[in-house]
């Protein structure tokens, strides 16, 4: 009896000790103790709260709504860029700076369906090309690969990839004419005028609003 008491307040003097948790600062682990074998779990929980955060709830465009001006943007432009829309909310002065640069008047865009979804969206990603009617070609081109500046000249038209053969001038012809400078045709009735017709497309611009 003697020595199930001695045994008994062993047991209760080392309880406290197993029931003792260890408190990080900020992070608790728990893991097992080696056994033989590998562990095969590692559980991390973050009582601190610092992980945490408010969700806010940013309401979609509007284009009926008339939104702050930045950057001393004119509202009644485009204006486009080869960035993609997360570069752009991150552009520092200087490429905000060069983006002022690039514009063209709302009028000169003929390509029916992305004025469609820039009207509904206010932004549009897709692959396009100006008309330069200085030199009797589509910017950019082989010759002239760099992003042209902006212009306001309704006549150097933007002119987009998706449209080709759905629709173009009044004459039935309805796919950009790419043969190269000095061409008075802004379009033609085949997308066969130019064996590298799809290849020309490979320098273009991308824009956004």
């Amino acid at each position: 009896m003697f020595v199930y008491a001695k045994l008994l307040a062993l047991v209760l003097l080392l309880t406290p000790t197993w029931g003792q948790i260890s408190w990080s600062e900020d992070i608790e682990i728990y893991r097992g103790q080696s056994i033989g074998i590998r562990n095969n779990a590692l559980f991390v929980m973050d009582t601190s709260g610092s992980m945490g955060w408010y969700e806010e709830d940013v309401p979609s465009y509007n284009p009926n709504t008339q939104y702050d001006v930045y950057h001393a943007f004119q509202s009644d432009l485009f204006y486009y860029s080869n960035d993609s829309i997360s570069s752009i909310i991150n552009f520092n002065n200087s490429k905000i700076l060069t983006l002022k640069k690039q514009f063209f008047n709302s009028g000169a865009l003929v390509c029916k369906n992305v004025l469609t979804n820039l009207e509904k969206n206010g932004f549009y990603n897709g692959i396009f090309k100006r008309w330069n009617a200085s030199s009797k070609n589509w910017d950019p081109s082989s010759r002239k690969k760099g992003i042209p500046l902006g212009s306001n000249n309704t006549n150097e038209i933007i002119e987009c990839k998706v449209d080709g053969g759905v629709h173009g001038i009044s004459d039935g012809d309805f796919y950009i004419n790419t043969r190269g400078n000095n061409d008075d045709g802004q379009y033609n009735n085949s997308d066969n005028i130019h064996n590298k017709y799809d290849k020309k497309w490979r320098a273009h611009l991308k824009f956004y609003t």
